[in-house]
């Protein structure tokens, strides 16, 4: 039984290319000082209503927390599937990005748990009426990790900041 040992240098590396491996294409683009420009200005317009959202209690502040939820749990959860693809692993990836974001949303409603059903039905009549059951199931064991990883623990931050 041979064992393989793997030096502090090999693992660095092998780490550092998964993460080069997804950050793409590592050329310099054309446009990169415009690109540059407008995610700085989107920053410093995002972040002062992020902030705004999170720690006032007006009515306005209210629905932009729900527009943040909203569109940061899709992402979120669109990402995390995204970075799972780029290492071969297949999912449903803007169905379970739209139902991560109805989980996440689903505390400011007042339905924290009613969500589960609907996804779980869903989940279900998909590997039930698949053709290939097999990667069916894998593709919803992706699926569903993306909501147990991502969009439970932001749904518990959301309740959270609803008291």
């Amino acid at each position: 039984m041979a064992e393989t040992v793997v030096s502090a240098a090999e693992h660095s590396s092998v780490l550092s290319l998964c993460c080069f491996r997804y950050a793409g294409n590592t050329k310099k683009k054309k446009g990169g000082r415009i690109v540059f420009i407008a995610r700085t200005f989107s920053f410093v317009i995002i972040v002062p209503l992020f902030i705004y959202a999170v720690y006032w209690t007006t009515t306005p502040a209210k629905y932009l927390f729900m527009a943040f939820s909203v569109l940061l749990g899709f992402q979120a959860v669109n990402e995390y599937l995204k970075m799972l693809s780029l290492q071969g692993w297949k999912s449903y990836r803007l169905l379970t990005s739209f139902l991560g974001m109805l989980f996440i949303v689903s505390p400011l409603f007042n339905g924290f748990f009613l969500i589960l059903l609907p996804e779980i039905i869903v989940f279900w009549l998909i590997i039930l009426f698949s053709k290939d059951k097999k990667e069916s199931l894998l593709k919803t064991v992706v699926s569903s990790s993306a909501l147990i990883v991502i969009a439970f623990p932001l749904s518990i931050l959301v309740s959270i900041h609803r008291m």
